[in-house]
């Protein structure tokens, strides 16, 4: 279908609370919808397509079979590496309505091939470069939230390896560090969210966890350089503090965050 005729057909659908019809061919309806998946149309790709596909998915209206086959196309040089490595283009629309998708398998499914799948998902969270949250006229970019999402799904799943999970400790610093952006739509949140999952897999030793967060260091350097980094890991440990001391968790840990803040990100003058 092209454009217009997809959103008339999926609106009445959604307006139904995303009760499929019976006589829908749910194969045709699944590569009309990958086939939109990254459009620039916020309306269609995020309360439409993304919906769509949600309903898919967590309705069971998809054999196991076919989210296999579908994990598989989005995890492809066609979706979630769709030009990654260039910045300010549209292309980003499809790589982060893509990886949005994984993380919904990646929870979703439980036999499936997931460390092959979790080693490219994170060589993609190293090559995205491009950080937009809001992009006028065209929704959310959003890659850093919706990447931190996915990895939440695969923190979680039972196959998740110790090794695995300090691999997605690294990613997730790497993400905040991040110099060319600043963060300002609650991807600090996200990744403190998904940052919380990995510290309660008890495969996780405290020692282990005390030294990542003693690894967050004030890089020093010109104000304009610096500034925009430093700022996107107080935010990040800032939320974080606050979210392990509400769920109540190890008080040691979260005395550890506190004093990197003031040690390392207070303001002095």
């Amino acid at each position: 279908m092209n454009d217009k005729a997809l959103k008339e057909f999926l609106a009445p659908i959604r307006d139904n609370e995303w009760k499929i019809p019976a006589d829908i061919n749910n194969d045709a309806l699944l590569e009309d919808l990958l086939t939109h998946i990254g459009h620039i149309d916020p309306v269609l790709r995020d309360h439409l397509v993304l919906e769509c596909l949600w309903t898919l998915i967590d309705k069971d209206y998809l054999s196991d079979d076919k989210q296999k086959w579908l994990l598989e196309q989005l995890m492809s040089e066609k979706y979630l590496f769709y030009g990654v490595g260039k910045e300010d283009n549209d292309s980003v629309f499809t790589r982060t309505f893509s990886v949005l998708i994984v993380g919904v398998l990646g929870y979703k499914l439980q036999d499936f091939d997931y460390h092959a799948v979790l080693e490219p998902l994170i060589r993609y969270g190293y090559e995205e470069v491009d950080y937009r949250g809001y992009v006028q006229g065209k929704g959310w970019a959003h890659a850093t939230a919706h990447l931190s999402d996915a990895l939440n799904s695969f923190a979680q799943h039972q196959q998740v390896t110790e090794m695995e999970l300090k691999k997605l400790l690294a990613l997730i610093q790497a993400k905040i560090g991040v110099s060319k952006y600043g963060y300002i739509h609650g991807e600090d949140e996200r990744m403190a969210r998904t940052t919380e999952t990995i510290f309660r897999n008890d495969q996780l030793n405290k020692v282990d966890i005390i030294n990542w967060v003693k690894s967050f260091k004030k890089e020093e350097g010109d104000y304009d350089v610096v500034c925009l980094k430093n700022g996107n890991v107080k935010n990040f440990l800032r939320s974080l503090y606050f979210r392990l001391r509400k769920s109540g968790y190890d008080r040691e840990i979260i005395d550890v965050i506190d004093n990197v803040m003031i040690e390392e990100f207070s303001v002095r003058y």
